[in-house]
């Protein structure tokens, strides 16, 4: 099921209509080449779940994975309305994930970061757009920063191949950036530093083979610019000087074999 509205012209419709019921679940096994600033540059493989389901009353959950072309974050929400080509949801998701750091006396653990924003998904031009705005984030220790996202993708069939690309930025405000990034005057080994707002921009693209009745191969691959405000605090130059297999940028390199239930 797609998660972005169809294109097919209406005339006349209910505005306060649900999105049709239903969903998908595949299971399997990945293997991909992964990294970034705090992770490794190297071959992983693992079990993988990769699942949506929407009810009829507007509520819906998502865990879409790397094969997604948008975010692959879990997130769930409530379907508020929709138009013939744009579906609009209120949702919950996360704006930034766990962040850990060991140097000393200026270690830290920085818990992830969530949202409550609106998502807008559709198509312009048989190009399919996602937008999210979330005004207010959150998590234990700090508050009150923003999130926002926009991503474009487009698909093609040849045959039973589906094949996908997608650009896409990921902006996260001031306060968020530097609550994770930010050096406080107190540090004993580094030099204060204050991280402003900033975009991550990232290009994805993958492809779909069904293979027998109810197996799935996927493969996909994407790459990911840090923003300025990330890639110049002092956190991130000091793991990059001591960590050789750490990278300015991320990318994922995967394969995968699922099954379809």
């Amino acid at each position: 099921m797609s998660a972005y509205a169809k294109a097919e012209p209406e005339t006349d419709y209910d505005f306060f209509k649900k999105r049709e019921a239903g969903g998908f679940l595949t299971v399997g096994l990945s293997s991909f080449y992964q990294g970034g600033i705090y992770k490794d540059h190297k071959t992983y493989l693992h079990a993988h779940i990769n699942a949506a389901y929407y009810f009829e009353n507007g509520l819906f959950v998502e865990h879409p994975g790397h094969s997604n072309k948008f975010n692959a974050s879990f997130s769930a929400g409530y379907n508020l309305f929709n138009t013939p080509n744009w579906e609009f949801d209120l949702m919950v998701s996360t704006a930034h994930g766990d962040l850990n750091f060991y140097a000393g006396a200026d270690s830290f653990e920085k818990r992830s970061t969530s949202y409550l924003g609106l998502r807008a998904s559709g198509e312009v031009a048989g190009i399919q757009v996602q937008a999210v705005l979330a005004p207010a984030t959150k998590n234990k220790d700090n508050s009150g920063g923003s999130y926002a996202s926009l991503s474009l993708a487009k698909d093609w069939q040849y045959k039973n191949w589906r094949f996908f690309g997608s650009v896409g930025a990921q902006y996260r405000s001031e306060k968020m950036l530097d609550y994770y990034y930010g050096v406080p005057q107190n540090a004993q080994n580094f030099t204060t530093y204050n991280a402003k707002g900033g975009a991550n921009l990232i290009t994805k693209f993958g492809f779909s083979k069904p293979l027998l009745e109810d197996w799935l191969l996927e493969g996909n691959i994407s790459y990911t610019k840090y923003t300025n405000s990330i890639i110049d605090s002092p956190y991130t130059q000091f793991i990059l000087q001591r960590n050789t297999d750490r990278k300015d940028y991320g990318s994922h390199v995967g394969l995968s074999l699922s099954y379809v239930f």
